[in-house]
């Protein structure tokens, strides 16, 4: 093989290619080792990392991972991974008193920068349930503009309603494959602020003093209305059993005290107190992703805040006089958190001040020092004007915003549904045949129960990804939907090959396509073949339509004795006349080329001369291994996945959110931003360190046969120069991928997915019983393929999935009563009156949409669902 691939490179030198250069020191590169390490050689083993802190025992989970009833599961406990001491009373004394904190900043919508609290966005269900002005037009990859609706609406402020639904429509809504009637990138959304740039807070008054900015394409007739939020807004009530929060993940499970970013912000610290002086200290409260998200929207100016607004400025506007918590809001006397503190007209009888020393420690309040925006400490206060200048509490008031409101929501959990009476023992009878067998369809023919498991009803929770995360478990690596074997050879476009023996330009060209999957083994030593199935299809000279279709017999790796990653495929010929009657394609990955990486192909006949050979950019081959990606976090082609990276994506500082992606960078010797293991014997598949060796020059590093459950090794590959182009293209399965959001509630958290593009639980499990819609993505989760759900198991699984729906959620009974709030809900007509000043005049007070205060008790109506759509089947009281 190497000599005639020489004799190839040689012959190549000798055409008007323009490879002649290339050639020239082709074969040195091809068969040498790149860098100074060969096989089985690397960088010394690492230092072990220092122990962690001792720390409370955390909740387990059935390990089959079948749901069972809430009321059975405890909430993960809080402590400072860097001290291993529990929150309480470290950081916060008194957890009643964070409660209450924490529900008056949740509702409060003096917290925003125009009116904008957490709950405007979160006050039906934990949800939202409105549906004007709720319209977002592709802005992570989409088209940025707004299309027409199914009914020909188009632009912002406008009224969705029901036949805008679904947002990908097909001729036959039980084939992927039928033709598509309607499409669009839009999503579903939360309207929040009106783009302006930040300029003061005065305590006391509703909104802030900013400055607009011209905001297309959230613009009628040139003014300014209410933007709406790329993604969906998920429910926040159980979100305290999130692993992670946000559509993306990027709210961090370990709480930094300041951002949702954990200790991906280096920068992050709070103050303390100690001998009078304020000392710096770093926190990673572990299970605080709630904190994480918290800290978020209240900044974002899409949600809440004028641009550059900071939490020093939120706790400035609130801890001060005149304000008073909720002043312009109306609190039921009989509130189960708040009603104590109601006062007679509007708002509670304490001041913020005053809540906020009732539920922290002394050392981060308690002071007479002031500091900058930066929380730096003025040396001279004296000399800083006083709109610039922030109390201890002012600073860190990140800290307390995030801790408390986490307080408040991990008291919003809902384990009273008709399952959780029948999965617990209440009420035998809390589910009839019907939902019963739902939830069979549910646990076996409906594949729900891969994704959404636990009690939680998602592998997203902390109930399955904490013992993973102790067991080495986040990070996965499986087949992709409708892989059906390990490897594959695939080449797009078609590989451009040319007879060997008559080597012209132009002359004898023909097209090679591939895609050949199978699994080849190890015994001992040795690489098995694999049993190979897909297509191969070799075109005539002159003719790219006609020519030979050949069925793949077997598929190897190791063939060449070269240091490439190669791959050699054995087919007969099915069809076509012209062409050899058998092929041994041997296929080169990535061959170092002076300064350049290149693919090539050589194809021999059944007589073992070589006819063809072929070279192209390394694009043009693809070694398919198993995919790498996130528990609890998938593809499932909803849209396209350039549409929205989802946990693809990075954070401010230029870190992966994804779990995958900081492994793949400490393959390559770099420090994940998150501190977790990963263990390669959790990988559903393992690597093999006979099979993977010719995909991974360098070798592997920890061996093991994972306590005798493997026959043969696993392990990661090194870290090191021979293995760093294979590790960079380790394939990943993260772009588009979102977390599994929790199924309880769910009939009343509708429009669904995470760009909001269907409106009942009849579309979703159409959806999922075609297989979904853009089954196209190369990412796409390996559970979405067909159902074949019949009309009666389809109406079974709603049934079974409405009856997750907790009563004491959908009249508002408590933890979930609160008080009053108005919240945007678009606009009747779009002006800007007094002042003229581009943005459109929507005092929420006088046009919001009130959301009634209501008491512990609950209220006697039924909460409104998206469109109504679930009026006539909600609970009763």
């Amino acid at each position: 093989m190497r000599k005639r691939l020489c004799g190839w490179f040689s012959t190549l030198a000798c055409t008007s290619m323009g490879l002649g250069a290339l050639a020239s020191t082709a074969c040195d590169f091809v068969f040498q080792w790149t860098g100074d390490e060969g096989p089985g050689q690397g960088a010394p083993d690492k230092p072990d990392k220092p122990d962690k802190p001792d720390k409370p025992d955390e909740p387990g989970h059935p390990e089959d991972g079948i749901p069972g009833s809430l009321a059975k599961e405890k909430l993960p406990p809080l402590f400072d991974r860097i001290t291993g001491k529990p929150i309480e009373p470290d950081l916060i004394v008194d957890n009643d008193a964070a409660i209450v904190l924490g529900k008056a900043l949740f509702w409060d919508m003096q917290s925003g920068s125009d009116g904008q609290a957490c709950a405007s966005c979160h006050f039906a269900a934990g949800a939202d349930n409105r549906s004007r002005n709720q319209l977002t037009p592709g802005l992570l990859g989409g088209n940025g503009k707004f299309d027409p609706t199914r009914t020909g609406g188009q632009g912002p402020n406008l009224q969705l309603v029901a036949a805008d639904y679904p947002f990908h429509v097909l001729k036959d809504p039980e084939d992927r494959d039928s033709k598509v009637l309607f499409d669009t990138d839009d999503g579903t959304s939360s309207q929040g602020v009106r783009r302006a740039d930040f300029e003061f807070v005065t305590p006391g008054k509703l909104n802030d003093t900013c400055e607009t900015v011209p905001d297309p394409p959230f613009q009628v007739d040139g003014i300014n209305v209410r933007r709406v939020e790329p993604r969906n807004a998920p429910t926040i009530i159980n979100a305290a059993f999130n692993f992670r929060n946000f559509w993306d993940g990027r709210a961090n499970r370990w709480f930094n005290g300041v951002d949702p970013f954990g200790r991906r912000n280096k920068d992050a610290f709070i103050l303390e107190i100690k001998n009078g002086k304020p000392v710096k200290r770093k926190i990673e409260i572990v299970n605080g992703s709630l904190a994480s998200q918290a800290v978020g929207p209240v900044l974002s100016p899409f949600e809440a805040s004028c641009q550059g607004r900071t939490l020093p400025d939120v706790g400035r506007k609130l801890v001060r006089a005149p304000t008073k918590p909720l002043a312009f809001q109306k609190v039921h006397p009989d509130d189960s958190v708040l009603g104590p503190l109601a006062a007679p007209d509007k708002g509670l009888k304490a001041t913020y001040a005053e809540l906020i020393e009732a539920a922290f420690a002394p050392k981060l309040w308690k002071s007479d020092l002031e500091f900058d925006r930066d929380r730096k400490l003025l040396d001279d206060a004296d000399k800083v004007p006083a709109d610039q200048r922030f109390s201890l509490m002012e600073a860190n008031f990140s800290l307390f915003w995030g801790l408390a409101i986490q307080a408040y929501e991990r008291t919003l959990v809902s384990d009273d549904s008709p399952f959780d009476k029948y999965s617990d023992g209440r009420d035998p009878k809390a589910l009839g045949k019907r939902e019963l067998a739902g939830f069979d369809v549910f646990l076996n023919q409906g594949k729900c129960v891969n994704c959404h498991k636990t009690a939680m009803f998602t592998g997203a929770s902390t109930l399955h990804l904490i013992p993973e995360f102790e067991e080495g478990g986040l990070v996965e690596r499986m087949l992709m939907t409708e892989e059906h074997f390990h490897y594959g050879v695939r080449t797009n476009p078609p590989f451009k090959v040319l007879p060997f023996s008559q080597w012209k330009p132009g002359k004898g060209q023909r097209k090679l396509s591939i895609d050949v999957e199978a699994t080849p083994t190890a015994k001992k030593d040795d690489i098995v073949p694999g049993e190979a199935e897909g297509r191969i299809f070799l075109s005539k000279e002159g003719d790219d339509d006609e020519g030979c279709t050949y069925e793949p017999k077997k598929l190897t790796f190791g063939v060449d004795d070269t240091n490439t990653r190669d791959a050699r495929i054995d087919a007969k010929r099915k069809s076509g006349s012209g062409c050899p009657s058998s092929l041994r394609i041997t296929a080169l990955d990535d061959v170092k080329v002076s300064d350049t990486f290149l693919d090539f192909v050589l194809v021999h006949d059944d007589e073992g001369t070589l006819v063809f050979v072929g070279q192209g950019p390394s694009s043009l081959l693809d070694i398919r291994e198993p995919a790498l990606y996130d528990n609890g976090f998938y593809n499932i082609g909803v849209r396209p996945t350039a549409e929205d990276p989802g946990v693809g994506g990075e954070d401010p500082f230029g870190f992966p959110l994804s779990f995958t992606e900081q492994f793949v960078q400490e393959l390559l010797g770099k420090d994940p931003r998150d501190p977790f293991e990963t263990d390669p014997c959790r990988f559903e598949i393992p690597w093999n360190v006979v099979v993977d060796r010719p995909l991974f020059p360098g070798g592997f590093a920890d061996k093991t046969d994972c306590d005798d459950k493997l026959k043969v090794k696993t392990g990661v590959p090194k870290d090191n120069k021979a293995n760093e182009r294979s590790i960079k293209s380790l394939r990943t399965a993260v772009n588009g991928a979102f977390k599994v959001p929790t199924l309880r509630n769910v009939q009343l958290t509708a429009p669904y997915m995470h760009n909001g593009g269907m409106s009942t639980l009849e579309q979703v499990v159409e959806f999922y019983n075609r297989g979904g819609d853009f089954h196209q993505n190369r990412e796409l989760d390996p559970d979405i393929t067909r159902l074949e759900l019949d009309k009666e198991q389809r109406k079974d699984l709603v049934l079974f999935l409405q009856s997750l729906t907790d009563p004491n959620v959908v009249f508002e009974r408590a933890p979930f009563d609160h008080p009053q709030i108005f919240v945007p809900n678009g606009l009747k007509k779009v002006v800007d009156v007094d002042p003229k000043d581009g943005r459109a005049d929507d005092d929420l007070l006088k046009v919001g949409l009130e959301i009634p205060a209501v008491g512990a008790d609950g209220s006697k109506e039924p909460i409104r669902t998206f469109l109504n759509l679930e009026k006539d089947d909600l609970p009763e009281p």
